[in-house]
């Protein structure tokens, strides 16, 4: 009963696929940049290992197939998150406060774990998805700067 009033409904995931493509190809930069996301996850779940090759595990042999697993499963727990919070977030402001978030963690996370990224079997290469991050953000602050999202107050009559 809580899922039919709270989440979506099954019309409303069907339709979720067209949606998205309108919203990219209706998009500005700020929204087509977004579908970043959504490739950069398929990539991670026909390819994992490459994801897993940006970081180096200085624990036991015997962990890289559980890890490998688990770069896997970001293409679906973090990547394809995102694309849909991209989609589905309209209004810049708060947009802008997603992607500080986002590209703010990633970037906290070098001086925490840099021999994690230097030591890794494609060293620094982890370094693109701070970029792609960081760029979101940039994007995203000009867009909300000219206050793309902002419709006319209604008028009384």
């Amino acid at each position: 009963m809580a899922l039919r009033v709270a989440g979506p409904r099954l019309d409303d995931l069907r339709a979720y696929p067209a949606y998205a493509l309108r919203y990219v190809r209706g998009g500005r930069a700020s929204e087509r940049l977004g579908v970043g996301y959504a490739a950069i996850g398929a990539f991670a779940l026909v390819f994992p290992q490459l994801f897993y090759w940006t970081h180096h595990n200085p624990g036991p042999a015997e962990l890289d197939p559980v890890l490998v697993g688990l770069q896997a499963s970001q293409a679906i727990t973090v990547f394809l998150k995102m694309f849909v919070f991209e989609t589905l977030v309209l209004r810049a402001g708060p947009k802008l406060s997603m992607r500080v978030v986002v590209a703010g963690l990633f970037v906290v996370q070098w001086p925490l774990m840099l021999s994690m990224f230097s030591e890794a079997p494609l060293p620094y290469v982890h370094a693109i998805a701070e970029v792609f991050a960081t760029t979101l953000v940039i994007v995203g602050y000009r867009r909300w700067r000219d206050r793309a999202d902002l419709v006319p107050a209604p008028t009384t009559g």
